[in-house]
């Protein structure tokens, strides 16, 4: 029996080695998280890294107190800028990134976090709401004149955009210089994440396209930031270049990572969090219909897309003493993936966790986190998606797929390629 379930674990272990080099082969990789779960929610991968499955685990990992984030995010995005063969402002560019709250560990996490949280508390999203909406309401109206469209296109990769620079005071005609290249960073992650060297050498064409476009961002933000100090209003930007506790304020380069991060993990994140659900609303036509005749469903149908198709598997980790997790002994400095979008379907969690049925309740799922990193920016991601699936089941309520040969996308998240879409009668 242990021969046999080696064999199964070493197979299966294959595949997950695969997936970590390029997810697009896997359209559905659920039945692969299912059994590498079953066997071993917390395995030490041929991918040389511990690869978490299992939402107790996943959990348990995630709030305790020798996990560090800042290894790992150093070994996921240094190669972007090796100081031996780039020049220093590129250097500079990849340390403020790294200078985001999510690639930072206390104590500087803590005070950062503690600055950021000012622009994030439920008030004043909540006042961002009609800005929002009317985002929405202008992208659904241009999308409503065409019979058919590419909904990732159209509607889930602009709005973010279009709502983020909205809310930091980026004009609309340096929007695309703001946001720089969509996915490039995330692909560069795909190809490059290693425990200790088992992925493949970096693509050099795509380094050098991440590179351009982080810096592109930063030397349009460095400039935006020297600007509104001089002339401050009320947007995001202002706010939080204006943040302060106990005398302490946001860097430069601090400012710089923060909003590096706003957009970067803000824009795709939520345009998969559209995409992948208004994929599963459309492959499920009871539910796409429960939803549009009864909008009040729309919070418990939200969570259920988070959990049944997470947009974001989550950042690797390292801990920094020896810790026991499900049985396993993780040793100091040894690299940790977790697997969300595996762990929001845990059966030991949530019962019949493959189905997707707006009305679930029970267990919330992990996908914004746990612990100290628990995704800051959730609360907009909720209030975009709710407004874009609500605005798309009124005004488009006989959306159809225009195909069935989905493409998922070569990305460390995880969302499609384009979803074509298919209007046979737009509603009043």
């Amino acid at each position: 029996m242990a021969l046999a379930q080696d064999s199964d674990l070493a197979s299966v272990d294959g595949e997950l080695v695969t997936f970590f080099r390029d997810p697009s082969l896997f359209p559905d990789p659920y039945p692969m998280f299912r059994r590498l779960r079953d066997l071993a929610p917390v395995h030490w991968s041929g991918y040389n890294a511990w690869v978490l499955t299992g939402y107790p685990e996943t959990e348990q990992f995630l709030v305790h107190p020798a996990v560090r984030r800042e290894p790992a995010a150093n070994q996921q995005y240094r190669y972007l800028a090796q100081p031996d063969i780039d020049p220093a402002d590129t250097v500079e560019a990849i340390d403020m990134f790294l200078s985001s709250i999510l690639n930072l560990d206390p104590p500087r996490h803590t005070r950062i976090r503690r600055l950021v949280s000012h622009a994030f508390t439920p008030r004043t999203i909540a006042t961002w709401e009609p800005r929002v909406e009317a985002i929405v309401d202008d992208l659904v109206a241009q999308a409503a004149e065409k019979s058919e469209f590419d909904l990732m296109t159209e509607l889930a990769y602009p709005l973010p955009k279009r709502v983020i620079c909205d809310l930091l005071g980026v004009p609309f005609e340096d929007m695309a210089r703001a946001t720089g290249t969509p996915g490039s960073l995330s692909h560069s992650k795909v190809m490059t994440t290693r425990g200790s060297g088992a992925s493949p050498a970096p693509d050099e064409d795509l380094r050098a396209k991440t590179q351009q476009s982080m810096l592109g961002q930063v030397e349009y933000f460095r400039e935006l930031i020297e600007e509104r100090r001089k002339n401050l209003g009320t947007d995001l930007l202002s706010v939080l270049i204006q943040a302060e506790e106990a005398g302490d304020r946001l860097s430069m380069e601090e400012l710089l990572g923060t909003v590096v991060l706003l957009i970067g993990a803000g824009f795709e994140t939520t345009a998969n969090l559209i995409g992948n659900g208004t994929l599963a609303l459309l492959r499920d036509r009871e539910q796409f219909e429960l939803l549009r005749d009864d909008p009040d469903l729309m919070p418990q149908a939200l969570e259920e897309i988070l959990r049944h198709e997470t947009p974001n598997r989550g950042q690797s980790r390292t801990v920094d003493e020896t810790i026991e997790l499900g049985g396993k002994t993780i040793a100091a400095g040894e690299q940790v993936m977790l697997m969300l979008n595996a762990a929001n379907r845990d059966p030991r969690v949530f019962d019949d966790p493959d189905r997707f049925d707006i009305r679930r309740k029970g267990p919330r799922h992990i996908t914004f986190g746990a612990g100290i990193h628990f995704c800051i920016g959730s609360s907009l991601a909720r209030l975009e998606a709710r407004l874009m699936f609500g605005k798309v089941l009124e005004r488009l309520g006989d959306l159809q797929l225009a195909t069935d040969e989905i493409r998922w996308r070569p990305a460390y998240a995880r969302g499609v390629v384009e979803l074509p879409v298919s209007v046979g009668k737009v509603l009043a």
